[in-house]
């Protein structure tokens, strides 16, 4: 794979990324690309979808409040959102080739549209106003869950089936309402706790 750091260019539009670079990653020649743009100043990515060969995308950083292009990136497996504005992650969606999503620190209400990205493995969603517990217990793959620092109350374990996936080996809900979270993750039993690694619950 080869890779391409644009990171603190301050870059405000893709236009502005080296035409060499763009030229290169446009054409794709069998080769797969990781590129970070993270620290920049970009507000929109709608035209993005021309490097369709970026396997590895960093936007972390920047001033983006929408998603929109990404949904073009068919090949995408790493996406890193982090330290944004954006408020919906709805268009995630459409890009099914997903690994690893990292949305930290922005201003997400809800995740729930991850449900539908099966190859997910990875996915940090902290520092957001999640209120409700996402349902991600479709996501076979899912390992590593990272919710801390959002506003999530406690749930009944009757629904505890519904929202962690079988191969869950880590979860993070710290800083949430963390007593009433523990409470309802310690009446689900041992059976759920035998098959994480960690739970970090403060």
């Amino acid at each position: 794979m080869d890779s391409f750091d644009l990171a603190e260019q301050r870059i405000v539009q893709l236009e502005q990324i080296p035409s060499d670079i763009r030229v290169q990653i446009e054409r794709g020649d069998g080769v797969e690309y990781a590129l970070d743009l993270s620290l920049n100043r970009l507000r929109t990515i709608d035209q993005i979808g021309v490097f369709e060969h970026v396997c590895q995308l960093d936007l972390s950083g920047n001033q983006l409040e929408t998603v929109n292009g990404v949904q073009a990136l068919r090949r995408l497996q790493s996406l890193d959102l982090s330290r944004n504005c954006i408020s919906s992650v709805d268009l995630l969606a459409l890009v099914p080739t997903l690994r690893v999503v990292k949305v930290a620190e922005n201003s997400l209400t809800s995740i729930d549209s991850l449900q539908l990205l099966p190859e997910l493995r990875v996915v940090d969603a902290s520092y957001n106003r999640i209120t409700k517990w996402p349902t991600l217990a479709g996501l076979s793959l899912l390992e590593t869950l990272d919710l801390s620092d959002n506003m999530l109350d406690a749930f009944h374990p009757s629904i505890s089936s519904t929202l962690f996936p079988p191969q869950l080996r880590r979860l993070s809900i710290a800083r949430n309402q963390v007593d009433k979270c523990w409470s309802s993750l310690r009446s689900m039993g041992t059976r759920l706790f035998s098959t994480f690694q960690e739970v970090v619950a403060s």
